[in-house]
């Protein structure tokens, strides 16, 4: 009975000889990713190591018991059968394996010789489990190399019966040492087979598993298939929705008689946007709205659809409604249309928006924001940006929820305005660690207050795609720039 004390001994040594098996067994299968290569690269060194114990026990065998003086020639042998492992090392893994199969031979060969016993079963039988030996460490994707393991073995097992006879036979010895000799290589006959039929039976149980893994291969690429259908339908979906979004977004053109010129920097993340712009027109009265949704993509876009039908909904309504009324409207609006009735509620979406409305008349403009400020460069001072800040408090529930409050100022002709979303500005830049902030954005604004609306829109973006590099759009992107 084993003692307590000794099991964690054992449970080492348990440890230590399975850890040992594995090295040996991916010797030289690192950097390997053909799984069907490797498989073979590590049947080719188990095979290799477990072939090399058998004549080096016989080594000791011979040393110990029959003392006999040629102790050392298995011993030889079992270290030409170790250097298959020490190939595979050095990356020669066909080299390898054809070393297998062609060693085993010459050394019966060799043997027989020796014994003089080049026609007994005893050497007839190894060369039958050797012929295995191709069919295992080869298959049929490598089909040279298999026809030429198994015609080697052939004609090895031919060639041995006329070489033998010009092989010195070990006369000089006592019968008795040839005989153990003789039971010896009887034994490691028997123990090759053995081990052959078990590797064939691994190795018919790794086919089956490839096999498997073949058909989950196919299945995988059948759900790729599948899934690049759906992808497509779906990316057509999104870009037939991009249309009726983008139909519902006003012409650049109805601004061209209160303005002398304009543009409109307007690039979704993901096909569809978040963001959106109006234009109208109310009794002598232009209305500019900027608007940034929660999200981008799909989420963003259905919240922008809410908030244009909410925006002409509210412009619609008897009577001019001044910027801040307007989006006072709209915020109940939101909270009503998502059931945000407190915070326990799942759907804390909202809007940020920058409206301006302008009198075409009297050129007086007020401005109100919810989140979203308005940038403002004088004719007469294009050095100095004026910001006029918003509320901070989206269009939707709220911890704080106030009035929104509006700016009046006067527009004089070459005046020019700045209504935008804060893609712009979110952009990370290549390396993803820093965000272009306001700060870089007001200051290429100042800088571009020379050039001509078109010239600043095509700076802006290109400022943009420099800015970013590599990296992707972090959100949704949205300018409007207008000159009086």
């Amino acid at each position: 009975m084993i003692k307590e004390k000794d099991e964690p001994y054992i449970s080492k040594l348990a440890q230590l000889l399975k850890h040992s098996w594995e090295t040996i067994s991916n010797c030289g299968t690192s950097d390997i990713d053909n799984n069907r290569l490797k498989r073979k690269i590590i049947i080719c060194n188990q095979l290799a190591f477990t072939v090399s114990i058998l004549p080096i026990f016989t080594s000791l065998y011979l040393l110990i018991i029959v003392e006999s003086p040629i102790f050392f020639t298995p011993f030889l042998v079992g270290l030409f059968y170790m250097s298959t492992i020490l190939l595979n090392k050095f990356k020669l893994h066909t080299f390898s394996r054809i070393y297998l199969t062609i060693l085993p031979t010459i050394n019966l060969m060799i043997v027989s010789g020796f014994l003089s016993d080049r026609y007994s079963l005893s050497m007839k039988i190894p060369y039958i489990s050797i012929i295995v030996a191709p069919i295992i460490l080869f298959d049929l994707t490598e089909k040279r190399k298999l026809i030429f393991g198994i015609i080697w073995v052939v004609f090895m097992y031919f060639l041995t019966d006329i070489i033998n006879p010009y092989i010195p036979i070990l006369s000089n010895y006592d019968p008795a040492m040839i005989n153990n000799l003789k039971m010896i290589d009887f034994s490691s006959v028997i123990c090759f087979i053995i081990f052959i039929s078990g590797f064939l039976y691994l190795q018919t149980i790794n086919y089956n598993a490839e096999e498997k893994l073949i058909q989950l291969n196919t299945e995988t690429e059948r759900q790729k298939t599948e899934l690049e259908v759906k992808n497509k339908t779906i990316t057509d979906s999104i870009h037939y929705a991009k249309e009726i979004q983008n139909a519902a977004l006003p012409k650049q053109q109805i601004l061209n008689p209160y303005c002398s010129e304009s543009f409109i920097l307007y690039k979704p993340k993901d096909i569809i946007s978040g963001d959106f712009f109006m234009f109208n027109v109310v009794e002598d009265h232009l209305i500019i709205t900027v608007a940034d949704c929660t999200g981008h993509g799909i989420p963003g876009a259905l919240m922008s659809m809410l908030g244009i039908s909410f925006l002409s909904e509210s412009i619609r309504k008897p009577g001019l409604q001044k910027p801040n009324e307007i989006l006072n409207n709209i915020r109940q609006q939101i909270k009503d249309a998502l059931k945000q009735h407190d915070f326990s509620t799942k759907a804390k979406d909202g809007i940020d928006m920058a409206i301006v409305e302008i009198n075409a008349i009297s050129k007086k403009a007020e401005f109100s924001g919810a989140n979203r400020p308005l940038y403002l460069f004088k004719k007469d001072d294009p050095q100095t940006l004026i910001e006029y800040k918003p509320n901070k408090i989206p269009l939707g529930i709220h911890t704080r929820e106030t009035n929104f409050t509006s700016f009046e100022f006067q527009i004089e002709k070459g005046d020019t305005l700045y209504l935008f979303s804060d893609g712009y500005e979110d952009q990370f830049n290549d390396d993803g660690t820093k965000k272009m902030r306001s700060k870089t954005f007001k200051e290429q604004l100042v800088s571009i207050q020379n050039k001509s609306m078109k010239a600043q829109c095509e700076e802006l973006e290109q400022l943009h795609t420099q800015w970013k590099g590599d990296e992707p759009q972090t959100d949704d992107i949205l300018i409007v720039g207008i000159r009086f």
